[in-house]
């Protein structure tokens, strides 16, 4: 009789678990996936400029923007970005006033590979980055004026670039 009642709660408990486990399989999740359908993946960024045009702004709210937009450009005089992408430098040719940092940022994954390396060096000399992987960067900083031709030597056929520094 004794085993009768251990085997019935056994039975009892076992049945109480398959309902829970039953039930949480029925209840969705509030973190479940979503599913995005006729999404444009070609959707355009649209500048600051274009979204105040297209909105009905207060004068106040304009020049608050306005003051936004300068003192963004003036933070990012001095540094220009050249990426690495497609197996080529983008873009290719680049003027900067002296004291400005060239950053070049590798975002190259041709042919989906990222297994793909990078070494840029100026002709003379003048820099040279050290084996640069996928997401990795280098920076120089131009404080003489003049024409500094570079190539990617692990690519030298279709990566070559140029930095124009004026004074």
């Amino acid at each position: 009789m004794i085993i009768l009642v251990s085997y019935m709660k056994i039975l009892g408990l076992a049945a109480v678990l398959m309902f829970i486990i039953f039930i949480s399989g029925c209840v969705s999740s509030p973190t479940g996936s979503v599913i995005l359908e006729n999404v444009d993946e070609e959707t355009p960024e649209r500048s600051i400029e274009e979204v105040v045009a297209e909105e009905n702004l207060s004068e106040e709210q304009e020049e608050i923007v306005e003051e936004i937009l300068e003192k963004q450009e003036e933070a990012s005089e001095g540094i220009k970005k050249v990426e690495m992408k497609n197996l080529k430098f983008d873009p290719a040719e680049v003027t900067v006033k002296k004291g400005t940092t060239v950053i070049w940022q590798h975002n190259d994954q041709y042919n989906d590979r990222s297994d793909i390396k990078h070494l840029i060096s100026a002709f003379y000399g003048k820099f040279r980055s050290p084996t640069l992987y996928y997401g990795d960067s280098y920076n120089f900083t131009f404080n003489e004026a003049g024409e500094f031709g570079y190539i990617d030597i692990v690519y030298k056929e279709t990566m070559r670039g140029k930095i124009t520094v004026t004074d």
